[in-house]
């Protein structure tokens, strides 16, 4: 026997297992969005937590205090306080040294005695260019000793008058120049004076621009300065040797 209405119990049996199952369903759904829920905020609030880079979200560290300067007995006490300058200017704190006096020149050399310019001739030889006044100073001999008066020579023309003489091989040359005005003189020969060696009555000096030279200067009458300029001789004493005969020609009387 059947009966008409008995699959409506079936029926609803399947609806009630639906529904369990739905809420499972939806159970599991809202536990694992808890879960997921509870992971994001964690992980949010772990980044917030962490300090960004170039920036510091804690106070900043205190700056340490500075040391005092050490004082100048090497100590860490503080070094004085400079007390202000009482006429209102602030003291140099690298004051210029005292100036100290000055110190004495130390005394030059003694100048080299100067041969007698006198007419008189000075004890144990002749003047050294003495001779004739023609009213424009001196003027040397046309021949002294063996050495002749060579108008191939080349003049200097540094003097008032000039003569030139060559020896008789012509291996030596002489040029006598006088500067009748002392002063226009001593312009000349003032090297010589300086470093000169005195031999007698001549201060002398080699040419530093050649092997075989040099100059000798002494005084004449009136003071004018007459200077021996040599070429080719041996050394300076042959030119005050020359010098020497230059002075005895002039001594002698003119004929």
């Amino acid at each position: 026997m059947t009966y008409p209405n008995s699959a409506a119990p079936q029926k609803s049996k399947t609806l009630v297992w639906v529904a369990i199952g739905m809420g499972i369903v939806f159970v599991l759904l809202l536990i694992a969005g808890g879960i997921l829920a509870f992971m994001l905020l964690n992980g949010k609030d772990k980044k917030a937590s962490e300090p960004n880079e170039g920036t510091s979200t804690s106070a900043p560290a205190p700056q340490p205090k500075p040391k005092p300067p050490a004082s100048d007995n090497g100590g860490d006490e503080p070094a004085p306080k400079p007390q202000p300058n009482p006429g209102g200017s602030q003291p140099n704190p690298n004051p210029a040294p005292a100036p100290g006096p000055n110190p004495a020149p130390a005394p030059g050399p003694d100048p080299a005695p100067q041969p007698n310019p006198g007419p008189n001739p000075k004890p144990g030889g002749a003047d050294p260019a003495p001779g004739p006044n023609a009213g424009g100073g001196y003027v040397p001999p046309d021949q002294v000793g063996e050495f002749k008066v060579d108008s191939t020579l080349p003049p200097f023309n540094f003097g008032d008058t000039e003569k030139a003489y060559s020896s008789p091989n012509s291996t030596a040359s002489f040029w006598v120049q006088v500067f009748n005005d002392p002063e226009n003189g001593k312009i000349w020969v003032q090297d010589i004076d300086a470093t000169g060696t005195q031999i007698g009555n001549w201060k002398c000096q080699e040419d530093a621009f050649a092997d075989s030279g040099g100059d000798c200067y002494a005084q004449g009458p009136e003071g004018a300065i007459v200077l021996i300029m040599a070429s080719g001789v041996k050394d300076l004493n042959e030119i005050a040797q020359f010098g020497d005969q230059l002075a005895e020609e002039s001594q002698k009387p003119i004929e």
